[in-house]
Protein backbone atom coordinates (compact mmCIF):
# COMPACT_ATOMS: atom_id res chain seq x y z
CA UNK A 1 0.00 0.00 0.00
CA UNK A 2 1.67 3.68 -0.79
CA UNK A 3 0.48 5.71 2.35
CA UNK A 4 0.13 8.76 -0.33
CA UNK A 5 -2.41 6.82 -2.00
CA UNK A 6 -4.33 6.18 1.27
CA UNK A 7 -3.88 10.05 2.86
CA UNK A 8 -5.37 10.86 -0.68
CA UNK A 9 -8.52 8.62 -0.38
CA UNK A 10 -9.36 9.38 3.47
CA UNK A 11 -8.80 13.41 3.89
CA UNK A 12 -9.61 14.72 0.78
CA UNK A 13 -13.07 15.72 -0.28
CA UNK A 14 -12.49 13.15 -3.26
CA UNK A 15 -11.33 16.27 -5.43
CA UNK A 16 -8.09 15.39 -5.17
CA UNK A 17 -8.51 11.81 -6.32
CA UNK A 18 -9.65 13.44 -9.55
CA UNK A 19 -6.31 15.71 -10.07
CA UNK A 20 -4.24 12.54 -9.16
CA UNK A 21 -5.62 10.48 -11.89
CA UNK A 22 -4.66 13.61 -14.45
CA UNK A 23 -1.30 14.32 -13.04
CA UNK A 24 -0.53 10.52 -12.81
CA UNK A 25 -2.42 8.90 -15.96
CA UNK A 26 -0.13 6.00 -16.39
CA UNK A 27 -0.36 4.66 -12.77
CA UNK A 28 -2.07 2.66 -10.44
CA UNK A 29 -3.55 4.16 -7.20
CA UNK A 30 -1.86 1.77 -4.40
CA UNK A 31 -4.74 0.77 -1.78
CA UNK A 32 -3.73 -2.57 -1.14
CA UNK A 33 -4.39 -4.02 2.49
CA UNK A 34 -6.43 -1.29 2.90
CA UNK A 35 -9.49 -1.02 5.66
CA UNK A 36 -12.70 0.93 4.88
CA UNK A 37 -15.59 0.56 7.45
CA UNK A 38 -18.72 2.83 7.38
CA UNK A 39 -17.40 5.19 4.76
CA UNK A 40 -19.84 6.55 2.13
CA UNK A 41 -17.72 6.66 -1.37
CA UNK A 42 -20.69 7.46 -3.23
CA UNK A 43 -19.89 8.79 -6.84
CA UNK A 44 -16.34 8.02 -6.19
CA UNK A 45 -13.82 6.85 -9.38
CA UNK A 46 -11.88 4.31 -8.20
CA UNK A 47 -10.40 3.83 -11.83
CA UNK A 48 -7.10 1.60 -11.69
CA UNK A 49 -6.95 1.30 -8.52
CA UNK A 50 -5.29 -1.56 -6.78
CA UNK A 51 -7.11 -2.95 -3.70
CA UNK A 52 -5.94 -6.09 -3.39
CA UNK A 53 -5.80 -7.61 0.24
CA UNK A 54 -8.37 -4.51 0.81
CA UNK A 55 -11.41 -4.61 3.35
CA UNK A 56 -14.98 -2.54 2.51
CA UNK A 57 -17.52 -3.23 5.44
CA UNK A 58 -20.69 -0.98 5.90
CA UNK A 59 -19.23 1.64 2.96
CA UNK A 60 -21.58 2.80 0.57
CA UNK A 61 -20.33 2.52 -2.95
CA UNK A 62 -23.58 3.55 -4.90
CA UNK A 63 -22.87 4.92 -8.37
CA UNK A 64 -19.09 4.46 -7.58
CA UNK A 65 -16.85 3.60 -10.31
CA UNK A 66 -14.64 0.39 -10.86
CA UNK A 67 -12.64 0.52 -13.86
CA UNK A 68 -9.41 -1.54 -14.44
CA UNK A 69 -10.07 -2.16 -10.52
CA UNK A 70 -8.14 -5.28 -8.95
CA UNK A 71 -9.60 -6.52 -5.53
CA UNK A 72 -8.23 -9.83 -5.58
CA UNK A 73 -7.99 -11.27 -2.32
CA UNK A 74 -10.84 -8.40 -0.65
CA UNK A 75 -13.32 -8.41 1.41
CA UNK A 76 -16.79 -6.54 0.73
CA UNK A 77 -19.05 -6.86 3.32
CA UNK A 78 -22.66 -5.06 3.98
CA UNK A 79 -22.15 -2.89 1.33
CA UNK A 80 -24.23 -0.58 -1.09
CA UNK A 81 -22.88 -0.70 -4.77
CA UNK A 82 -26.40 0.33 -6.28
CA UNK A 83 -25.63 1.53 -9.78
CA UNK A 84 -22.26 1.32 -9.95
CA UNK A 85 -19.38 0.38 -12.75
CA UNK A 86 -17.61 -2.93 -12.96
CA UNK A 87 -15.07 -2.81 -15.99
CA UNK A 88 -12.49 -5.10 -16.06
CA UNK A 89 -12.89 -5.76 -12.61
CA UNK A 90 -11.11 -8.47 -10.76
CA UNK A 91 -12.63 -10.21 -7.66
CA UNK A 92 -10.51 -13.29 -7.81
CA UNK A 93 -10.24 -15.28 -4.18
CA UNK A 94 -12.52 -12.45 -2.75
CA UNK A 95 -15.22 -13.03 -0.06
CA UNK A 96 -18.58 -10.96 -1.00
CA UNK A 97 -21.04 -11.16 1.74
CA UNK A 98 -24.32 -8.93 1.69
CA UNK A 99 -23.77 -6.73 -1.37
CA UNK A 100 -26.61 -4.68 -3.45
CA UNK A 101 -25.78 -4.62 -6.92
CA UNK A 102 -28.88 -3.65 -8.14
CA UNK A 103 -29.20 -1.71 -11.14
CA UNK A 104 -24.89 -1.90 -11.66
CA UNK A 105 -22.94 -2.64 -14.82
CA UNK A 106 -20.18 -5.09 -15.02
CA UNK A 107 -18.44 -6.07 -17.84
CA UNK A 108 -15.98 -8.48 -18.31
CA UNK A 109 -15.20 -9.06 -14.49
CA UNK A 110 -13.45 -11.97 -12.55
CA UNK A 111 -14.92 -13.44 -9.78
CA UNK A 112 -12.99 -16.91 -10.45
CA UNK A 113 -12.62 -18.75 -7.11
CA UNK A 114 -14.72 -15.93 -4.85
CA UNK A 115 -17.01 -16.71 -2.07
CA UNK A 116 -20.54 -15.19 -2.45
CA UNK A 117 -22.83 -14.97 -0.09
CA UNK A 118 -26.18 -13.07 -0.05
CA UNK A 119 -25.62 -10.50 -2.97
CA UNK A 120 -28.29 -8.66 -5.22
CA UNK A 121 -27.86 -8.36 -9.23
CA UNK A 122 -31.43 -7.34 -9.50
CA UNK A 123 -31.68 -5.16 -12.72
CA UNK A 124 -27.84 -5.54 -13.54
CA UNK A 125 -26.13 -5.83 -16.37
CA UNK A 126 -23.34 -8.59 -17.13
CA UNK A 127 -21.34 -9.00 -20.18
CA UNK A 128 -18.42 -11.55 -20.29
CA UNK A 129 -18.22 -11.76 -16.51
CA UNK A 130 -16.50 -14.77 -14.95
CA UNK A 131 -18.39 -16.29 -12.04
CA UNK A 132 -17.08 -19.28 -9.64
CA UNK A 133 -18.49 -23.20 -10.72
CA UNK A 134 -20.79 -22.97 -7.59
CA UNK A 135 -22.26 -19.36 -8.17
CA UNK A 136 -25.80 -19.44 -10.26
CA UNK A 137 -25.75 -15.83 -10.88
CA UNK A 138 -28.96 -16.31 -12.66
CA UNK A 139 -30.55 -17.12 -9.20
CA UNK A 140 -29.75 -14.05 -6.85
Amino acid sequence: MNKNHLEIILKSDFKDIENWHEQNQYEELDLSGAFFSGKDFSKFDFSRSILDHSTFIDCNLDETVFNSVKFRNATIENVSAKKSIFNRTNFFNSNLKNIDFYGSKFYRCVFTDAKIENISLKSTALYKVSWPATFNHLAN
